[in-house]
């Protein structure tokens, strides 16, 4: 196919289109035809025979599988969800080049002509144009004219690094667009670039597109050449791109201006930010060649020093992997260990914690404190007043501790001169030599803090000395363990090299709030960063670097009144005075990302204040008592009046919205606040808000390659140091850090061989369909959905469940429930018992809102996870019956391929079988009878720090059926401040529970041998675990089964999900995503490491059961505690894995074992019972929060385990 050709066909296409859809051609037989096999839209059957098309026993055919797998479910996704608003036509159906026939192509005027009608439909015009560009000629996937766009063209590149030519096209493009290619001049940085480019998706106009140009890059660190093109652009119209040298740092974080040529509300820049109404396109700076293939960084194998606690089978295939570890050895020194214990000075505390009457007068508003309750004593009200005011006391030393030290340390520069010192920032200085202070000395320390000097005393205290050298004593077999302070000293080093290195700390991770970022919402940008810890492994002391990403308020913000205005998605602050007073939802949706917000005010002196949250209240309306001087009568006097008096020449709103501040509930207008510093979003916040969420899973989803390289890159930096004075060496060598290697370790993986699961495609039917018929209601909540719609839904619903065995009957109709009507659990419950349970109607489906609506009701507010929470509650504890969400964005759109995944959990809660795995492949394991073996899932669910009830939640799920599908709960509720938090107090009692309903299903039979999945616990609490827990279930075990001439047998492995380990394959497999980029393919499915990095002092190995179709692959880590069955590791690997099959919300293995999940499933359930309890009144009137957690955990022990009818059934699936 020659240039010349192929703009012949597109001409010819054009005009074939426009010539049989001018409307003179109708044909009502191909307008109404059946799709054919041969249609886009037969597209997902393509999945049925790629067995039959690869030989997926091989790599080469399992990639290929993948690949096309990949691309046929993105169509799903991207098209077809979409094709009823794609444009339709008569289309040709199969214009390709085997369809075109050339009458003399050496004559520059020759002609095309098409045959091969057969294909023709009414179909989306985009069809044809996707179908004559299969090659490879991708076009404007939704546009309307033609595009002609010779190959890119590409120079130098002596860097080594990858580069990436991504383009991505215009798919609501209505103009011509005409594209030269992309130039590309030298990049001697040495550093990945990307030169990935994203076009106007609603450009109306022309665009003409001069191609990017790229100039040096000395500065060896990362470009992007990324294009990002104003989606509401009208017009057309090139911007020139900012020419000019990166002079070392990070290119990819400066703002573009946006698009030109229109004027008024078009394009966003980098950051997210609205610029001129000009469609156009953004051009991004830096640049790369493509071409290179994406590369793992170099690594290391090192030699083990501890022998591993069992033998690896000699068959056993191997292949190397790199996992994210990095050797580091330590010199035989020893490192004194000082207390440092920081206080206010007798003299200054009332200046730095109180202020005189005269100040408290001075402030612009005050909240009063509230009234303590009547039965409370003089003394004991005294008591807690103290408690407080310690306890803010502490917290402002334990802030600013790292300030007044850095001034300890300044004014008495004598104490060390000689010795490198390291400081936590808090309690412990460690120093390679004895300072030459007594071994406990006092001094008053003066510091600038907050703009005022204050007066502290600093006392340093020697503690203890701690030789480094017990860790390679450990590695010599001369020492059983490394002290914990070891470990403490050494992650205390690397907090210094990494805050040197220029991260910022938060909570333990570090972030580089400076580098890369990516704005979502024009509110927030997503920065990525790292944690990293010290671990023992079979080479030696490693660290152990995982890549991490959060989101912080955009550095774009200066001012808080701009920052609220957008959360409120308003212009600007002048439209937040046309809206108050806010409503309830308005001031919740604001306080849960400014709660805790620093800001700072300039109008006297400056000075920092934490914001504790948004009020309705307004500077010209709320009074406080003020008096001008000791002797004037105090009089009330008005926010904004005081500002007028008191510093006339600043100005404030009177009518915007005032912050109260955590100090004093101090009241400061909001157009006087502004941000300081970089602000991370709460857990919570991140926790909530689902679309944040799903951004930065996005954002922190990398490959393999661009993951490992990462690692590789910080690991140099953290070893290179930085900032003023760069002393890393320095601190590596005084405190003993002789090796640290700056290459991840290469190790060997196996792949366990996959067991025979039956029923495991999306479109089979299920293994066991449940008997008895599904006879159910639908209740909708969503006042949005039209009946119509629903109606539909449901019938669609039924279809695809008789289709995959599943008997369904709507036995009630549909029934809308305004939103409105629900405020509390009591009107829920109202509703529920309208629903008509005769004629054995035993399963409910609810349509919830698609997002979280905040809205006004008679009792209050409420969102709709609240009243998921309470539907739930009703239903698995009230009325026993089977209930399922449904979001009502799958209502009114509903996905391709959406049932295949919503009946599983359908089935399967109603007690049916999804898919199985082959009984025999189970009882190919030694030592395992399936029919007498019940598996045992168990997780502790803890509440967040900000929930009222402060309760754990103990969840424990048993298998009792032979092939390991069917399960029985029992759940507990214990304070979550218990001395050993993560062991279970109630095991016993809860195993006992699982016993007798194993037997009540089983004919009166108890199981002989019982395998305990255990979640939750680490390394440090892994002794508890035998000595509290395992003793708890043995004594449980005897108790219920009795004395037995063959002792049940007890296997207990902990299950770790929470940890930061990640291999990939250590020279990349790639293969060609849909927009031909090069990817790194994760490990197999089956995946095993049992050597190297997993920690002499255990038995235990990292499995990675799971495909990972992106990102990089998580393994999950089992430790062996205890196994009575004997079984070998490999037997054991092969069972942790099977172990992995069958859950009912997936035909897929999943990471972690079956019952494992449904234990985390349950106690997350039950979690949700205890906030609607919490709510009910009969608890909101006892005051003490103590003696309300106690009457609720008493209540909950009992109200917590589900209606009989539910309890051995998949309720929380």
């Amino acid at each position: 196919m020659t240039p010349s050709l192929l703009a012949k066909s597109g001409d010819l296409l054009g005009r074939l289109l426009a010539a049989i859809n001018d409307g003179r051609y109708e044909n009502g037989a191909i307008r109404n035809r059946p799709t054919g096999l041969w249609s886009l839209v037969a597209a997902p059957k393509i999945k049925q025979y790629l067995e039959d098309v690869f030989e997926e026993s091989t790599e080469e055919g399992k990639e290929k599988a993948i690949l096309v797998r990949s691309a046929v479910e993105d169509f799903e996704v991207e098209v077809l969800t979409v094709m009823d608003h794609l444009p339709k036509a008569y289309i040709h159906g199969d214009f390709n080049e085997q369809n075109i026939l050339v009458d003399d192509e050496d004559d520059k005027d020759f002609e095309l002509a098409v045959i091969d009608f057969g294909d023709i439909s009414y179909s989306p015009r985009v069809f044809d144009i996707a179908i004559a560009n299969r090659k490879g000629n991708r076009g404007a996937s939704r546009g309307g004219g033609q595009q002609n766009r010779p190959p890119p063209q590409q120079q130098a590149n002596p860097s080594g690094q990858q580069q990436s030519n991504r383009e991505e096209y215009a798919p609501r493009g209505g103009g011509q667009q005409n594209r030269p290619p992309p130039q590309q001049q030298a990049n001697p940085s040495g550093q990945q670039q990307s030169n990935r480019e994203e076009y106007a998706p609603r450009g109306g106009g022309q665009q003409n597109r001069p191609p990017p140009q790229q100039q040096a890059n000395p500065s060896g660190q990362q470009q992007s050449n990324r294009e990002e093109y104003a989606p509401r652009g009208g017009g057309g119209g090139y911007q020139q791109p900012r020419a000019g040298f990166n002079q070392g740092g990070d290119n990819r974080n400066r703002e573009h201006p946006s698009g030109s040529g229109g004027g008024g509300r078009g394009g966003f820049n980098r950051r997210g930010h609205q610029g001129g109404r000009g469609g156009g396109f953004q051009q991004p700076q830096g640049g790369a060649p493509a071409g290179e293939t994406p590369r793992m960084p170099s690594s290391v194998v090192h030699k083990a020093l501890l022998p591993s606690k069992h033998v690896q089978p000699e068959h056993l295939k191997t292949f190397p992997v790199l996992a994210n570890f990095y050797r580091i050895a330590v010199s035989d020194i020893v490192v004194q260990h000082y207390d440092v214990t920081i206080s206010s000075s007798s003299s200054s505390s009332s200046s730095s914690h109180h202020q005189s009457q005269g100040e408290k007068k001075k402030q612009p508003a005050r909240a009063q404190a509230p009234s303590t309750s009547a039965d409370v004593s003089g003394a004991e009200e005294a008591m807690a007043a103290l408690a407080i005011v310690d306890e803010k006391a502490e917290l402002f030393i334990k802030k600013f501790s790292p300030e007044i030290f850095a001034a300890f340390q300044k004014d008495h520069p004598g104490y060390f001169t000689n010795s490198s010192t390291i400081y936590d920032g808090y309690k412990a200085l460690y120093s390679v030599r004895l300072l030459p202070i007594l071994p406990e000395q006092e001094f008053l320390q003066k510091a600038l803090i907050q703009g005022r000097e204050r007066t502290f005393k600093v006392k340093i205290k020697h503690v203890e000395r701690i030789d480094l050298s017990a860790a390679n004593d450990f590695f010599e077999q001369k020492v059983s363990e490394i002290p914990e302070r070891v470990f403490s000293v050494l992650e205390i080093i690397f907090k210094r090299l990494i805050t040197d290195a220029g991260y910022t700390a938060f909570q333990r991770k570090y972030f580089d709030v400076g580098g890369e970022r990516e704005n979502f919402r024009n509110i927030y940008d997503l920065v990525r960063g790292f944690l990293c810890g010290v671990r023992q492994t079979q080479f030696g002391l490693a660290l152990n670097v995982h890549l991490k990403a959060t989101a912080i308020i955009s550095k774009s913000f200066k001012r808080l009144d701009h920052l609220v205005a957008s959360l409120l998605g308003l212009n600007d602050a002048r439209e937040l005075e046309q809206r108050m007073p806010l409503k309830f939802y308005q001031l919740a949706k604001v306080n849960e990302t400014i709660k805790s917000l620093v800001i700072y005010v300039c109008h006297g002196q400056k000075m920092n204040f934490k914001v504790a949250k948004l009020t309705n209240e307004k500077p010209e309306r709320y009074q406080f008592e003020y008096s001008e001087n000791k002797s004037s009568p105090p009089r009330m006097i008005t926010t904004y009046e005081y500002f007028r008096l008191k510093y006339p020449n600043v100005k404030i709103n009177p009518r915007l919205p005032m912050v109260m501040l955590t100090k004093k509930k101090t009241y400061m207008p909001l157009d006087l606040c502004l941000i300081k510093d970089v602000h991370f979003l709460s857990t919570r916040l991140l926790a909530e808000d689902t679309d944040v969420q799903s951004k930065l899973l996005t954002f922190s989803t990398l490959s393999p390659t661009v993951y490992f390289n990462s690692t590789h890159k910080i690991v140099n930096q953290i070893a290179a140091g930085g900032g003023e004075g760069n002393k890393a060496a320095e601190v590596k060598r005084d405190f003993g850090l002789e090796q640290f290697s700056l290459e991840a370790v290469r190790l060997n993986a196996h792949q366990l061989n996959e067991p025979m699961v039956h029923n495991t495609r999306p479109f089979d039917r299920f293994y066991e369909p449940q008997k008895e018929e599904v006879k159910f209601a639908v209740v909708c909540l969503d006042p949005d959905v039209q009946l119509n719609k629903l109606k539909g839904f449901v019938e669609e619903m039924v279809r695809e469940a008789t289709s995959k065995g599943l008997k369904m009957k709507n036995i009630r109709g549909l029934m809308t429930v305004g939103w409105e009507e629900i405020g509390c659990a009591q009107d829920v419950e109202q509703k529920c018992g309208q629903i008509d349970r005769s004629g054995g109607l035993n399963y409910v489906f609810f349509v919830f809102p698609s997002v979280l609506r905040g809205y006004t009701a008679r009792n209050g507010s409420a969102s709709t996870k609240e009243i998921y929470n309470i539907v739930k509650h009703i239903f698995d504890q009230k009325l026993g019956l089977m209930s399922q969400g449904i979001n009502s964005k799958n209502v009114k759109r509903t996905p391709k391929g959406f049932f295949n995944n919503f009946l599983l959990k359908t089935n399967g809660k109603m007690d049916g079988i999804n898919t199985a795995i082959d009984e025999r492949t189970l009882k190919s394991i030694r030592n395992v009878d399936p029919a007498s073996m019940m598996v045992v899932g168990v997780d502790v669910f803890h509440p967040g720090s900000t929930d009222e009830v402060q309760s754990s939640i103990a969840a424990a799920i048993g298998s009792y059926d032979k092939g390991f599908t069917r399960y029985s709960a029992s759940i507990r509720v214990q304070k979550k401040e218990n001395k050993d938090r993560e062991m279970i107090v109630q095991i016993g009692d809860m195993m006992g529970e699982l016993l007798l309903q194993y037997k009540k299903q089983n004919g009166g039979r108890f199981p002989t041998a019982i395998f305990i999945f255990r979640d939750g616990v680490s390394e440090g609490q892994l002794d508890k675990l035998r000595t509290i827990e395992l003793k708890a279930i043995e004594a449980a075990v005897s108790r219920v089964i009795g004395p037995s001439k063959t002792p049940t047998k007890l296997s207990l492995i902990c299950v770790q999900k929470r940890h930061h380990t990640r291999f990939a394959y250590a020279e990349a497999k790639l293969f060609t995503d849909r927009f031909g980029n090069q990817k790194a393919l994760n490990v197999p499915k089956g995946t095993v490491v049992d050597s190297m990095i997993v920690d002499p002092d255990n038995e235990e190995f990292y499995l990675a059961s799971h495909d990972s179709p992106l990102g990089t692959t998580k393994p999950t880590k089992y430790i062996k505690i205890r196994d009575d069955l004997r079984l070998s590791m490999t037997d054991l690997q092969n069972f942790c894995n099977y172990a992995c099959y069958q859950c009912v919300r997936t035909r897929s293995p999943i990471s972690i074992p079956t019952a494992i999940r449904y234990a985390d499933l349950c106690a997350y359930r039950s979690g949700a019972h205890i906030k609607v309890v919490n709510a009910e009144p009969s608890y909101g009137r006892i005051a003490n929060a103590e003696e309300r957690e106690r009457k609720i955990i008493s209540d909950l022990n009992e109200a917590v385990k589900v209606n009989e009818k539910l309890k051995h059934k998949l309720y929380y699936s």
